[in-house]
């Protein structure tokens, strides 16, 4: 869907993406290992945030209709490449969810919108047409691109290779085609990254899907036949342009993490073994003199071990293999986490100086041999695989299943997926120490989600939500019937002229107007709240906590004097003028403010950066949101005022007018205040 301006999720600059909203959801897949079963992958929605008694709980999950998909890394169908100058798509709204089954060769296209608790699976692209249109096969990761979404693939449809990168269309989601014009020497596929300001890609090499679907071949692991180079392309010809070697013996080379200063030539990738000691490596590609090259910047050795420890594949080795699976670079390019599925380790690196990393610290989570406990759950199974930083990098995701086939190699008695988080002091320490994290990080322990079938990657949904679904819009209604009722908004003012004129109609015509008026003051309000909302402004919601706590103190002490009913004779416009003024000095707009607040954005989910699909910025509300949050109010208003003063033109009439005025000031008070506590808590 095309918006009026940018998704708010875009970000012009890392800096900016750092200062935004904290996340509030997730999504995770979850696979089932054992397809016999007839059980179903599907997609999970984790609460994260902190406010909420359901933080750290699955509260959301969509299955997909088939077995057997093992779903695997997935993106956004828009991220902040939409703003790329070359190829500008500012308009297009991220969305959309782009789900790709590793084994099936599908992808599945979930729509996050409007309940992003509640994604709506919209879409099924089968692998005939991926083959037909691209001649790829078993779609891995999914990059939105400036001018499409790219998506790479390990191979083709019978299994061997050359593996390389589609492309879909942004709001149709077609395959478009092969992305390669000219692919030189490259063969092996795995992932894909660029330099948008270089014009340059970067592709990286695991296996074809002959070589990796039935787990770790040492044969070929032996013989240097897993991926171990990198290829450079010219990003706009799609030309390959050269080719960096590792070595044979280092095998199998991952994950990309380019910087994301677009001025800054240079990003990592892990290599997860070496077939000499069994050590990882991190190797960096950098710019230099106007020609590119790569080096070699870290090294994770193995750690001795028992081989009764061991699990078959690695018995004979008698040390434990860090495999680095996975990398993450958080948003100032000043950390860069390994995770080592293998020892379990999360490290980090302070990587200020690229070409100089320096180890800063690391925790333990599960691991091949020392099933290293969290604090919550015990022992944990599996190791640190999937990581996913926050945009500010005081946060880490991290699940524990790497692939189905890989999986039952490293940890044949299964993975039982879980998701955790570790947190990152302003001093960099990771922390998940219990004591340690009780007292710096207090909720930090109790976030640990375990599943039932496994875990796989997590982009960290940003989402204004901590209420969802149906219950914001009938707050938004219950509070139109709640100020429909209080006479001080109008209907009152409605059943004395009606009385007057001996006129029902004239309770029904002058019903009109006090509407208008009342829609024109919340419509006021709302926009001021939801332009600060899109603004980002950090101090809305304590801000706005004071102006209505203050609001009703203010009215409770000095209560607003209310005239006496005389003979009237108010035409249309008095009438709205007077509505707008009694709404706006009551302060009815403002007791939206917390429901406000709470609603799901008009435009949102993700991280502007980039391996992960991230979900728009948290804390936007859309035109067409706040349009609806007024219309919804004032017709809830408008009906129960109208009921109201037909109720008392007909069968009460003047014994209310004798009875003089009922006044709700206390009441009404008490509501700013009580919206203002209510918005400093959801």
């Amino acid at each position: 869907m095309a918006l009026w301006k940018p998704d708010p999720s875009f970000y012009p600059s890392p800096r900016m993406a750092a200062e935004g909203p904290r996340e509030k959801l997730a999504y995770v897949v979850v696979f089932n290992p054992d397809p016999s079963n007839g059980r179903h992958d599907a997609l999970c929605v984790l609460d994260t945030d902190p406010q909420s008694s359901s933080y750290g709980k699955i509260v959301g999950r969509a299955e997909v209709p088939n077995v057997g998909d093992e779903l695997h890394h997935f993106g956004w169908n828009a991220c902040s490449a939409a703003l790329c100058p070359y190829a500008p798509h500012p308009h297009v709204e991220r969305r959309y969810l782009l789900v790709p089954g590793l084994r099936s060769s599908r992808i599945y296209i979930f729509d996050t919108k409007p309940d992003p608790r509640s994604p709506k699976l919209i879409k099924t692209i089968e692998a005939a047409e991926i083959a037909a249109r691209s001649g790829y096969s078993r779609p891995h990761t999914i990059h939105c691109g400036p001018d499409a979404i790219y998506v790479s693939a390990l191979g083709a449809a019978d299994g061997g290779g050359p593996g390389g990168v589609f492309l879909l269309d942004h709001d149709s989601f077609d395959v478009l085609g092969r992305w390669e014009v000219d692919r030189g020497p490259q063969y092996l596929g795995y992932d894909f990254w660029w330099h948008l300001g270089y014009d340059v890609a970067i592709t990286s090499e695991w296996g074809t899907p002959n070589m990796v679907e039935n787990g770790p071949d040492l044969d070929l692991l032996t013989q240097g036949k897993y991926g171990h180079q990198l290829h450079l392309w010219d990003l706009r010809r799609r030309r390959h342009l050269k080719a960096f070697d590792v070595g044979a013996e280092n095998q199998i080379v991952l994950e990309l993490r380019p910087a994301h200063d677009p001025t800054k030539a240079y990003g990592f990738v892990c290599v997860t073994v070496s077939t000499k000691d069994l050590s990882s490596s991190i190797w960096m590609w950098y710019r230099e003199g106007g020609d590119w090259n790569i080096r070699k910047v870290l090294e994770i050795p193995a750690e001795p071990a028992d081989p009764a420890l061991l699990p078959p594949a690695i018995k004979g080795f008698k040390a434990v293999p860090p495999l680095v699976t996975e990398i993450a670079l958080s948003t100032d390019d000043r950390y860069l986490y390994t995770a080592c599925f293998g020892t379990g380790d999360l490290r980090q690196y302070d990587v200020t100086d690229p070409f100089n990393p320096k180890f800063t610290g690391a925790v333990r989570l599960g691991g091949i041999v020392s099933h290293a406990p969290h604090p919550k759950a015990g022992a944990l199974n599996g190791g640190t695989q999937m990581l996913e930083i926050s945009r500010d990098g005081r946060r880490i995701y991290v699940t524990n299943s790497l692939y189905g086939p890989w999986d039952k190699a490293f940890y044949p008695e299964g993975v039982r997926g879980w998701v955790t988080l570790v947190n990152v002091g302003a001093d960099g320490e990771m922390t998940l120490d219990w004591r340690a994290a009780l007292r710096r990080f207090p909720l930090s322990a109790r976030f640990h989600t375990e599943f039932s079938d496994r875990r796989r990657a997590l982009p960290v949904r940003r989402s204004p939500l901590s209420v969802t679904g149906a219950w914001p819009w009938f707050a938004v209604a219950l509070l139109g019937a709640y100020h429909g009722v209080d006479p001080s908004m109008g209907w009152l003012f409605a059943v004395g002229l009606g009385l007057q004129d001996r006129s029902r109609k004239r309770v029904f015509a002058a019903l009109i107007p006090i509407a208008i008026g009342h829609l024109l003051s919340v419509a006021a309000v709302v926009a001021l709240i939801a332009s600060a909302m899109g603004r980002g402004f950090v101090w809305l919601r304590p801000l706005g906590a004071v102006i209505l706590i203050g609001f009703g103190i203010f009215r409770l002490r000095r209560p607003l004097a209310h005239p006496r009913w005389v003979a009237m004779r108010v035409g249309f416009f008095d009438l709205a003028l007077w509505s707008f003024l009694m709404a706006t000095a009551h302060g009815a707009g403002l007791m939206l403010f917390p429901i406000l607040m709470a609603m799901p954005a008009g435009a949102t989910p993700p991280m502007p950066h980039h391996h992960m699909p991230m979900p728009p910025a948290a804390g936007h509300l859309g035109p067409f949101a706040a349009a609806a949050v007024i219309a919804v109010h004032t017709a809830a208003m408008l009906l129960v005022m109208g009921s109201v003063a037909i109720a008392v033109y007909e069968w009460i009439g003047l014994k209310i007018l004798r009875s003089a005025w009922i006044n709700l000031d206390t009441i009404w008070a008490i509501a700013l205040i009580a919206a203002g506590l209510l918005s400093l808590v959801i």
